[in-house]
Parts: structure tokens; sequence; C-alpha cells
């Protein structure tokens, strides 16, 4: 309880579910008494809404605060939004001011741009100009140093020669030289010239100078660093004449003598080739000079005028850069402008888009809020309606249901005021996607489809018409769905792989009892090993497949499943609801009459389905994507606007063909509509047939054979140009065609309430000419006791008196009846309806004769006569439809076997003394199917096999089968359900048939008698009936053919009046007879064919005697045991067999009503019977007046107790 929140109701949770249950219980009383259905509630029951409620709830608990999250996220986006509107329209206004602020602070900075600019264009050009000139000065620089360097590169290599070679030469070899006191000439010619070089003095070219100059400590250096430029020009001409010009001051010769010497020759000649060419670079070295001096000059200028342009470019760009971040301050304002603007697009999209969403996401938030705070009580009762109201019908379901709501507030448990099990449980989308694929749209079958999917137990589901079982079948058509029958050998291993492998199963046609190797499955005796879910099977452990899902059915209208069966599986009645039936009929009507109409419409319901599929994805397409965008601003994501936007307009196009669609479908609806009186008179002939099998269970009739015959009914009736006069035709051809129809599977006893329950359940649904207190009255009598105690007249017991003041309380038409009664001027016309013997026919005090309806005259007829009630109800049947629905319809064989096929067995339904042999036997001759190809055979001990061998071979070979006497083959019977199911028509021949008789027995299969034609062959009641019945089965060349016609037509119609009579005698139990003799149409017919073979032999006078012995001693007094029976009937048939009946104004009756019709045609012995009273005169039958009280109160008991 603390879990789940519920802890708070403990209490009141823990009494509700007690009266939850002892609530069915009551109600499960009433159902069987109102209805004749069992039910059961058990502990097992009551546990079971306990656990189902935890889940339930929990389930709950949790789906419901996620779809409150998902349209509250929604609404508040939407609500942020509608907010931030206004703050865009502010801003937009806000930023307009700084915006022109900006664009006049670029358009000043734009101006001074433009004169800087032009400025530094001028200065620009010019210092391009001076810049060209000064290039020019460049090149003549460039030019003459290239020249100088070029010739002076041509002595360099030498001198760098003659240093190189100076440098090479070490100490040792200055010691060498210095040593000579008298060096050779070659050594000392090279130091007085290196002397003269260095000194520039004549006086100083001496070896001691020499001496001294080699001991200079730089000597070398000197040597090294020598600027052989500024040697003056008479050094270098005495070096030239004295040194350079002798043939042996040279390398070769000086490297024979000294290698320091050497190094100081070739520093000489070095020495005096750089000094030439620099007298010839000097002068051009002085003009590189005074250029570059220029050079230096104009450069110098020329920087000072860049600076000067640096400066006014620095302004210039800072200019720009100025520009450039008002531009962009702008562009900011402008960008926040065009967002702002964008946004207020958006958000104006967004919620005027989304506004009629809006509100309709409040409304369901409200309900989700609602049945959030309502949980504990809505779930409580939702468990309640799935554990304990599958076995009910609609009627019962909504009482409970409104008691425990009730009760529940009461209680204090917060629970919904218009509690809806189907807006709690079942989204709206699933459940049009289950209707599609064939669930009945009313309020009971959409009950039944939540209660399916919501039991924790497997349903088992009352199925009579196949509604559910289609449905499961279109629901799981692509997955594989397994189906299978008890009857099936191999139904445990299909079972057992579609548990492991989780394939949907659905069990069809089961009974009242289930085969125990299903008990596993049924409790759901699943355990865990290791990671596994097993469920053992017989000896089988199987994995458990979680997807496994496992459906049963059953045909049977009404079966009881005990306890045992109860507390296994959910029990859930899909017997066919009125209101689902009529649109199913109608949607048939339409088919046939306006076939363009119901195409279109069915074109419709798959249209108008798929768009609310659509606007549901649509809807949770748009909250999943504000969902997504919660957190972050919704209004910059430009492409969910866009998708929002797009999903809006697809919404908007949807439901603008939504309600075109509505429209079309009104027009359709309002065509349709006017169809409907024809479909609910269909829907109401149905409930009247299916109810039926309450009263005996061979009349079972499924809805597919109703509808066949239906449609059959619509093409076939009579078709009058005018829409109402169509309309009626169809009414009633429908009406009589079906009590024909089933008229012919009906034993007499039943036949007569037929038509009175059509006729009733008409003017209850229909004509609304009674209602259903009404109809409580003439069922059980008076529900609540009159206050009024005063005395009744003298003519009426108390009894009697009571009940009309009963009456008075049923409707106001019946205000002061009692006062009536007491009335001076109308007593005597009570007086008359009490005391005479026809009261139908007499007239109410007028007040009451013109306010009441038929119907309440039979109630207050019923209260005065009770023991007239069957000839009221057949003056009500007659007034109401007409007088052939008080008449049993011609036993016909051959019309029967016309509406038949090779898979439609023909089932007779038997009764004492009844034999329709002989009808058989003669309809096969006529379709020459007897001799070898007709195979009767009667069923008991031992005979399963060979009857199966004859239904295949029949099969094949096209013969007809009859098996008789199947109640005596109880055990056999699922062998036929099994051999019936199995039967495929393209396999079977054509002109098969299978004849099946039976005695009721609810052992025989309901399958087969719900797609069999039943007949029963019972003599019809009532002289007159009995009468015609046997004289339509005489052909008109047999009543034309013997040789003495006058004789032989009127004791034929008096050996059938006799026929008549002493059958009809039994009604008046011991009165009649002392023993019920069950004497058969065969007696009929052997005295029949006797008295043609006696009139024919015999050429003179009717032998009387004879016939009397054959006829009241052999033929029907063979069954005569009782002797006082022997007088009887001997005595009656002395009246219709003597001279007398030949005379013309001879009676069979003191009344004088029924006689021998002069000898004519057929047709006119038929017409005369037609003419004869509805209700038999005891005299007729040798009785006093008073033997019809007994008789008819025995018929009244019977009929009311059927009823």
């Amino acid at each position: 309880g603390e879990r789940l929140g519920i802890l708070k109701f403990k209490q009141q949770l823990a009494t509700l579910s007690v009266d939850i249950h002892s609530t069915v219980s009551e109600y499960s009383g009433k159902f069987y008494s109102e209805l004749r259905r069992r039910t059961y509630t058990t502990p097992t029951s009551y546990l079971e809404l306990l656990r189902l409620y935890q889940t339930m709830l929990a389930k709950q608990l949790s789906i419901l605060p996620m779809k409150i999250r998902k349209y509250t996220v929604g609404i508040e986006t939407l609500v942020e939004t509608n907010t931030v509107v206004a703050d865009l329209q502010q801003k937009i206004i806000e930023f307009q001011p700084k915006l022109d602020q900006a664009e006049k602070e670029n358009t000043e900075l734009m101006a001074e741009l433009q004169i800087k600019n032009a400025e530094a264009a001028e200065k620009e050009e010019k210092i391009a100009k001076e810049t060209a000139d000064i290039q020019v000065i460049v090149d003549d620089v460039n030019e003459l140093k290239e020249s100088c360097q070029k010739e002076l590169d041509e002595a360099l290599p030498a001198l760098e020669k003659a240093k190189k070679a100076v440098k090479n030469i070490n100490s040792a070899q200055i010691s060498e030289m210095k040593g000579f006191s008298k060096p050779p000439a070659l050594v000392q010619t090279a130091m007085c010239a290196v002397c003269l070089l260095i000194y520039k003095n004549k006086k100083k070219e001496t070896w001691d100078d020499a001496k001294k100059l080699l001991g200079q400590m730089d000597f070398l250096d000197q040597l090294v660093d020598f600027q052989g430029d500024q040697v003056p020009e008479w050094v270098l001409e005495k070096l030239r004449k004295d040194y350079l010009s002798r043939e042996d001051f040279n390398e070769k010769s000086m490297q024979q003598v000294s290698v320091a010497a050497t190094a100081l020759v070739i520093w000489a000649h070095a020495i005096d080739k750089f000094a030439k060419v620099k007298k010839i670079v000097g002068p051009k070295e002085k003009k590189l000079a005074e250029a570059e001096k220029k050079l230096f000059e104009v450069t110098t200028e020329l920087k000072k005028k860049q600076a000067a342009l640096q400066e006014v470019r620095d302004t210039v760009a800072s200019l720009q850069e100025s520009l450039v971040n008002s531009q962009k301050k702008g562009a900011t304002y402008k960008y926040q402008q065009e967002t702002a603007q964008k946004q207020l697009v958006r958000a104006k999209k967004l919620v005027s888009g989304l506004a009629a969403e809006s509100e309709r996401w409040k409304v369901t938030v409200k309900l989700l809020e609602d049945d959030s705070a309502n949980v504990a009580g809505n779930i409580i009762v939702a468990a309640a309606i799935i554990s304990y109201l599958g076995p009910f019908t609609h009627e019962y379901r909504t009482t409970m249901t409104d008691l425990w709501v009730k009760r529940a507030k009461e209680l204090g448990i917060p629970v919904a005021d218009n509690f809806n099990l189907e807006r709690i449980l079942i989204e709206p989308i699933q459940l049009r996607e289950w209707q599609n694929l064939g669930l009945p749209g009313d309020q009971l079958s959409t009950t039944n489809g939540i209660m399916i999917f919501n039991c924790r137990r497997w349903p088992l589901i009352i199925d009579p018409q196949g509604q559910a079982n289609r449905w499961v079948r279109n629901l799981y058509k692509d997955t594989k769905l397994q189906v299978i029958k008890l009857s099936e050998p191999n139904y445990p291993r299909t079972l057992e792989n579609s548990v492991r492998f989780g394939q949907p199963v659905l069990l069809e046609n089961v009974e009242e009892s289930l085969d125990p190797t299903l008990e596993p499955v049924l409790l759901k005796q699943i355990y865990q090993r290791g990671m596994q879910q097993l469920l053992k099977m017989g000896d089988q452990e199987v994995p458990y497949n979680p997807d496994f899902k496992f459906f049963i059915t059953t045909k049977m209208p009404n079966p009881h499943y005990l306890p045992e069966i109860c507390i296994k599986v959910t029990i859930i009645n899909f017997t066919v609801t009125l209101a689902g039936l009529e649109d199913q009929l109608l949607a048939e009507v339409v088919k046939v009459e306006r076939p363009e109409l119901e195409e279109k419409r069915g074109e419709l319901i798959v249209q108008i389905s798929e768009d609310n599929r659509q606007l549901a994805e649509l809807e949770n397409k748009i909250l999943e994507q504000i969902a997504q965008a919660a957190g972050s601003n919704i209004l910059n994501d430009d492409e969910l606007i866009n998708t929002l936007d797009a999903s809006k307009i697809t919404s908007q196009t949807v439901n603008q063909r939504m309600e075109q669609s509505k429209v079309t479908a009104e027009e359709i609806n309002t065509a349709r509509e006017k169809y409907r009186g024809v479909a609910k008179r269909g829907s109401i002939l149905y409930f009247v047939i299916a109810d039926l099998a309450l009263i005996d269970p061979m009349y079972q009739y499924s809805l597919e054979f109703f509808i066949k015959l239906f449609k059959k009914r619509l093409i076939t009736a009579p078709n009058p140009p005018e829409l109402q006069e169509r309309l009626k035709a169809l009414i009633e051809d429908i009406t009589k065609s079906f009590y024909t129809n089933i008229c012919r599977g009906l034993f007499e006893k039943d036949k007569l309430l037929f038509s009175f329950l059509i006729t009733a359940k008409i003017g209850l649904s229909e004509t609304r000419a009674l209602n259903s207190k009404e109809w409580n009255f003439f069922l059980r009598g008076p529900s609540v006791e009159s206050k009024k105690q005063d005395e009744p007249p003298e003519y009426l017991d108390v009894k009697r008196y009571r009940a009309l003041q009963g009456l008075e309380m049923v409707h106001v038409n019946f205000m002061k009846i009692t006062e009536s009664f007491k009335d001076s001027s109308d007593k005597l016309l009570w007086k008359y309806i009490v005391e005479d013997d026809d009261p139908v026919n007499l007239d109410f005090p007028k007040k009451f004769q013109d306010s009441l309806s038929n119907f309440q005259k039979i109630l207050v007829l019923n209260v005065l006569r009770p023991e007239k009630l069957i000839l009221m109800v057949k003056k009500y049947v007659s007034d109401a439809l007409g007088a052939s629905f008080t008449v049993s319809p011609a036993f016909d064989l051959k019309e029967a076997y016309e509406d038949t096929s090779s898979t439609t067995p023909i089932i007779f339904i038997l009764s004492p003394g009844a034999d329709p042999m002989n009808y058989l036997k003669k309809l096969a001759e006529e379709k020459e199917m007897d001799g070898p190809k007709f195979h009767p055979l009667s069923l008991g001990q031992g005979q399963g096999p060979v009857a199966k061998e004859k239904i295949l071979a029949g099969r094949r070979n096209g013969d007809w089968v009859c098996l008789q006497n199947c109640h005596l083959a109880a055990s056999w019977m699922d062998e036929l359900e099994r051999l019936q199911e199995g039967q495929v028509e393209s396999e079977t021949h054509p002109d098969y048939r299978l004849w099946l008789t039976s005695m009721p027995t609810n052992k025989f299969p309901v399958p087969v008698l719900q797609s069999g034609i039943k007949i029963t062959n019972e003599p019809p009641k009532g002289l007159k009936a009995n009468i015609r019945g046997t004289l339509n089965d005489i052909s008109d060349k047999e009543y034309e053919s013997s040789p003495k016609p006058y004789e032989y037509k009127k004791l034929l119609f008096a050996l059938a009046f006799f026929h008549a009579v002493i059958l009809e005698r039994r009604k008046f139990g011991a009165i009649g007879w002392n023993i019920p003799y069950e004497w058969m149409n065969s007696d009929f017919e052997t005295s029949h064919k006797q008295l043609r073979l006696y009139l024919e032999d015999q050429s003179a006078e009717v032998p009387y005697q004879t016939l009397k012995v054959l006829v009241a001693e052999i033929n029907y007094g063979g069954r005569v045991t009782d002797d006082k029976d022997v007088r009887l009937i001997n005595s009656l048939l002395t009246k219709y067999f003597s001279p007398d009946v030949m005379i013309e104004d001879y009676k069979f009756s003191p009344g004088g009503e029924y006689f021998a019709p002069q000898p004519g045609t057929l047709e006119d012995a038929k017409n005369y019977v037609t003419g004869l009273p509805a209700e038999d005169d005891p005299e007729v039958f040798g009785l006093h007046r008073n033997a019809n009280i007994t008789f008819q109160q025995k018929n009244v008991r019977e009929f009311l107790d059927t009823l």
C-alpha cells in the first residue's frame, strides 16, 4: 500500500473489495433467475481482484505521470512562448534608435574616411613619382658599383693568393731569412721590393732595413693588411722598374731559393696588379661615392614623406577600423532585431499554430490529472469489472459498475464521476485498430476487448456468433496464430511449440469441460531455473516465452462452467448485442439496396481511421519535438519550428479532410438510416431466435446462418419502386421468412411462443408499443403491493383485484381501472369479460378500450382470465403481424432440402411418435437418390466407424447418408463434429447430403446444430392445423385418382378428421385418453391405402364395418392397450365411418361447424379447413365444454414456464 500510494485508503479499499464480491454474488443469482445463465464467485475470484488491482495500479502510476508530463511540457512551452512575444515586440522597438544612431555614425565616418583616403592617394601618387626617380639613381649606382666590382674582381684573386701565401710563411722561414748575413740575391731583391712598398722610401731598400722589417713581430700582418690602393705612384713605378721587370723576379725562380721569398714575390706582383686596377677603378669609385651620397639624401627625404604618408594611412586605417566596428555594432543591432523579428514570427507560428492543440492538451491534462487523483478508485472499479463482470450482459455490467462507483464515493475513495473503462485503460487509436480488424463498435464488445488484454488469467470467450474468433484471427493473422481444437489429436504438441516460441494460440469450440492437459497453461505454472522460465506440460519442461498468448472460445450460447473452471480462466461473454448486430445488418441491407453507398462508407471508415492515426502520430511527434527542445531556446531552432509548422499544416490538412469526411459520413449515415428499420427488425429476430436455445438445446442457430438467410431475403423480397413500400415489403418478408424457416425446426408447443416473442420484442425495441415494466408485469405479476386495500366488486376475487391495483402502478393508462370495475356504467362490461367463454373478443369500457394498447389489454385479460392467455396471445400476434404467424407452417421437406448444400447437414429433431423416414424416402425417390445412393444407418453400439465410412464414401460419391437416433450415440458425437469441421466443400460431391435424426439432447454438437437445418415432424397443434397438415401430405394426383371420387373424398376427409380428433384428445390428459398413445403419420398412411384399396375392390357398397375394424382396431387400435380407450376409439370412428357421412348436411359436432365438405378439388377441401374455428370446441371431441378449462390452464402454465 505504501509503495503504491494507497495506504491512506487501505481500510476503505478493503471494504469496497468485499462489497464488490458480495454484489457479484447477489447479481449472479439474479442473472440466473432472469436469464438462466450461471456464473460463480469464489475466494479465488476475490484474490484475483486484489492481484489484478496491484498490477494495474502499478502500471497506471507509471503511465499517468509520463502522459501528464508529455502534455505539460507542450503547454508550458506555449505559455512561455506567449510571454516571450511581448518581450520580443519591445526589443524590436528598443533596437530601432540604436540602429539609427549606428547608421548616423557610420555615415560620418564614411565622409571623413573619403577625405583622408583622397589625401593619402594624392601623397601616395607624389611619393610614387619620387620613388620612381630615386629608382633611376639607384639603378645608376648599382650599375657603377657592379662595374667597379667587376674590375676589382680581376685583381682580388691574385691579392687573396698573395695574402694566403704570406700567411703560410712560418717563423722558421722568417728566422732563416733573418739569419742571412749575406742573403741570396733573389732573397735580398724580394725583401728590397717589400721594403720599398712598406717604407715607401728609396733609402730603405737595403738588407739591413730588410732585416729590421723581418724582425718586426707584425711583419706578416703588415703584409696581409697592406692597403694596395694607397701606394704612391712613384713607388709603384720604381717597383716595376727595379724589381718586377727582372726576369728572375717570379714565383718559379724564387721557389728554388726560398719558400718565404717566393710568397713575398707573389705578394709584390699582387700588390702591383691591384694597384693598376685600383687606378682605373678609382674615378669610378669617386663617382660612385657621389652618387651614393645623393642617393642617401633623396632616400632620406623620401623616408620623411613616406612617414607622413604612413601617418595618413594609419589615420585611414583607424577610421576604417572605427567604421568596421561601427558597422559591426549596427549589424549586431540589426541581427538582434532580425533575430527578435524571426523569433517573434516563430513564436506566433508556435502559439497560433498550436493554440487549438494547447486547449485540447489542457483538457487532456485535466482529465489525466483527475485520473491521477482518482487512480485508487478508478483502478479498483476497473479491476473489478475485468475480474468479475466478464460473464454478464451489458445491462448487468452497467448496473454493478454504477453501484461500485457510488459505493467508492460513499467510502471516500476518489473515483471519477463519469467513470469510463474505455478512457482509462485504452488509447483511442488502439481501439480504432481493433474495430478495423473486426471488433464490433458497441460498448459491450469494447469492454470485452479491454478485458481480454488486461485480465491476468487467459480469457475463455463465450462466442456463439464467432465474432471474437474472427477478431482474434484478424488481430494475429501476421504473427503465426495457431488455431487448435480439443478434438485434434496433436493439439498438445502445437500448444507446446507455441509456448516455446511465443506464438498466439486460439483454442476453438470448447464445451463445458476442459482437458486437464491445459491446466499448467491455464494456471500459468511458470517457474524459474537459472535465467530461464519453464512451464511443465505433461512430462516435458518447456521454455516459456513471455510473448505467448492463449485465447479460448466456445460456440455454446449459454455454457454452464463450474467453479473449478471459473477460477482458472477469465470468462467473457462476447454474445452479440442488439445494437451491434443492428449495425452489421444495416451494412448488409445497404450493400444490397445502395451498394455504392456502403462502399463509400467503407472507404470513409478506413480513411477516418487512418486520419485519426495520423493525427495521433503528429501530436506525439509535436510533443516529442517540444520535449526534446525543452531546456534550450525553442525559438532559435528554425528547423524545429519549420518541422512543427509542417506538422501543424499536415494536421490542419488532415483535420480539414476529417471535417469533410464527417460531413460526407453524416450524409451517408443519413441515407443509410432510412434502412435502419429493416436492420432493427433483423436484429430483433436474431435475438429472439438466439434465446430459443434456452428452451431446448437443439434450438441452436449461428449468426452466419442468420445473416445468410437475411441476405437471401433482401434479394428475393418484393421490390416495389417506392422506398417506403420497399422497406415495408422487406420488413414483412424478412419477418415472415424467418418465422417460417425457424418454425420448421421447432416443436409445436414452442411455435406460438416464438411468434409471441417476435411480436413482444418488436413492441419493446422497435415500435415501443410496450415498456419493460409492462413486460415484467406480464412475466411476474405485480412487483409492489398496492397500498389500497379496499374490497373488490362481488364478481371479482381479492387476488385478481389486488393484481389490478398493481397494474395501476405500471402505466398511466391503467389509472383508476379498479374504480371502473365498481363504476355502474362499466361494471357490466367487466362482468361479461370475467364470466364469458370468449372474453378475448369482448370490448372493454370505452375509456380503456380506446386508451389501452393491445398488449395492455392482454395484461388486463391475463389478470381477469389467465386460462385464456393462449387465445389472447394468438389475437395479439395476429393483430400485430398477421394471422399467418399463429398458424404452424406446413411441413415441407422438399423446401428445406432446397435451402441446403453439400456442407449443410439436415437434422430431424424427433418427438415421441414422429418418424420422418417415410418423408425422406419419398424425397430421395423424387430426387433419384434412392436405392444404392441412399444409406440409412441406425446409430448404436459399435456403429461409429461404420457411420464415419458411410459419410466419407458419401462425400466422394455424392450419396445421401442418414444417421438415425444420434442421441443414442452420445460418445460418437465428438467424432461427428470433427468430421463436419474437417469437411471441405471443394472436395465434396455437390449431390452429397447428410441427414441426422435425434431426440433433443445437450450432447449433440453445437457447431453441427448451428451449421445445419433443423426440422421437426410433429403433428400441428389444433384440429384445424392437424387436418390441414394431413391434407398437405396428399398430392392432387392422388386425391383425384379414385374410381369412386365422391365416396373416396368424403371418407378420406373423415379419416383425416378422425386422425386429428384422436390426436387432439391427448391434450385433455386423462379426460381425453387414459393413456397418451403415440399415433404416427404412418398409421394414417396405412389406413389411407386400405381405404383406397377397399373402395376400388368393392364394386358395390362401401365396406364400412371392414374399414372400421382395420382402422379402429388394427392400424390405430393396435397401439391402444386400455379397454376403455378401445371402446372410445371404436365409438369415435363410428361417427366418421358411416353411411351418414355421405349425406350433405351430416355434421361431426353439435355446433355444426365441422363436417365432410362436398367433394371437389383438394384445394377446395383445404379452403374449407382454413375456414374452421381457430379454437377447438371440446364438443367436437365428444367432451363437455369445461374440459377446455383444464387444458387451457395446463397450456398457459407450460407457456409461461417456458417464457
